[in-house]
């Protein structure tokens, strides 16, 4: 599973699921975007990395690495990366990026992991929890696959903006729900329809205790002080260095 950008240009509604989250179908396109847009490359990546710190010589795995931009940032900084996606055609642009000695592998998160037990340092899950309506199996299988003592570092839609989101669109939303919310991208001349579950804090935070992890970090970023010279109109209305977007947990194993 790749990472999520929502521009305004993003419409919100509710439908009944079909064919959803077609990432192959947008897979060029997202990528372009992801690379210069704001909420990945001056906001949401910059964060992940900073809560990261340093990796150099640890085993991570990328859990829906997309393309791959935080995979190779990582391995930058020395760390040893394994990136899976759900998304063929996701990975087939994290080849063009990464070379062909990158360790990328199909794979659902939503299914048993190709790993054995405590075989990564740290599991860095970006913007992809979001896409599942059931954490439980999930978190339990990137628990399993994590030594002791290891971390996994989690970002995903803000509770409260998606259902700002929602209200601003007519719709009725109620924030102690896990609810359903669908919307159509556009990127490279390419429409998919795209699902997401929202939940409120406290189903997030119990589903990751009950995994077996102890929240050592829960965090609202800011974005780095460059993009307000970069995207003046989308900055133009936000006085402080922060806005309502994505949140970010930093979990260790027990």
């Amino acid at each position: 599973m790749a990472r999520m950008t929502t521009t305004p240009e993003n419409h919100v509604k509710t439908a009944h699921p079909s064919r959803f989250n077609d990432y192959d179908r947008i897979a060029e396109g997202y990528t372009a975007e992801n690379e210069t847009s704001l909420l990945n490359a001056y906001y949401e990546r910059p964060a992940m990395l900073e809560l990261a710190g340093d990796v150099t010589g640890r085993h991570i795995l990328d859990a829906g690495c997309g393309s791959g931009p935080l995979f190779a940032e990582l391995r930058d900084r020395g760390a040893i990366v394994t990136g899976i996606d759900a998304s063929a055609g996701m990975l087939e642009q994290a080849r063009l990026r990464l070379g062909a000695d990158a360790d990328l592998r199909v794979a659902d998160l939503a299914s048993p992991l190709p790993f054995p037990d405590d075989a990564f340092d740290d599991v860095i899950a970006s913007l992809v929890l979001h896409y599942l309506k059931d954490w439980g199996p999930t978190l339990a299988e990137l628990r399993r696959v994590l030594r002791s003592g290891g971390r996994l570092l989690v970002s995903v839609d803000h509770p409260f903006m998606s259902t700002l989101m929602m209200r601003k669109a007519g719709e009725k939303s109620t924030y102690f729900e896990t609810r359903t919310r669908t919307q159509e991208w556009t990127m490279g001349g390419q429409t998919a329809q795209m699902s997401f579950w929202d939940r409120p804090l406290h189903a997030m935070t119990e589903a990751f205790t009950a995994a077996g992890f102890r929240i050592s970090v829960i965090s609202e970023p800011p974005f780095v002080p460059e993009a307000r010279e970069l995207f003046p109109e989308e900055l133009r209305e936000i006085t402080s260095t922060r806005f309502l977007c994505f949140m970010f947990f930093v979990l260790e194993a027990n």
